[in-house]
């Protein structure tokens, strides 16, 4: 996870994604998921689509949790599913351009 500049994050920042304080929101760091010896290039089509479920599809991250499961199989994708299964005390940042900020009523705050 990358933070920008100046920003002050209050939440934890989810692996491959690059996030921005002053705005609150998270975007998935393309370059470094190219550049990175780490990650397959197999896998990067499984970020990418994970990525969209997790943070455009609008469903509940236990929801989401549940079809990277079902439907990923890559140590990349498993990586993100242990992220936000671990528990955590500031919360997940999954707030993106354009979607609507997760409330506390979602248990995703």
């Amino acid at each position: 996870a990358m933070i920008s500049g100046g920003s002050r994050i209050g939440m934890d920042v989810p692996p491959y994604l690059i996030a921005d304080g002053a705005n609150l929101v998270t975007i998935l760091n393309a370059v470094g998921i190219l550049r990175s010896p780490l990650i397959k290039v197999s896998e990067r089509a499984d970020i990418r689509q994970a990525y969209k479920i997790l943070y455009r599809s609008g469903l509940k991250l236990d929801d989401a949790m549940a079809r990277l499961e079902a439907e990923f199989s890559s140590d990349a994708i498993k990586r993100w599913v242990d992220f936000f299964r671990a528990p955590s005390k500031r919360g997940y940042c999954r707030c993106v351009v354009g979607a609507r900020r997760p409330s506390e009523e979602d248990g995703e705050a």
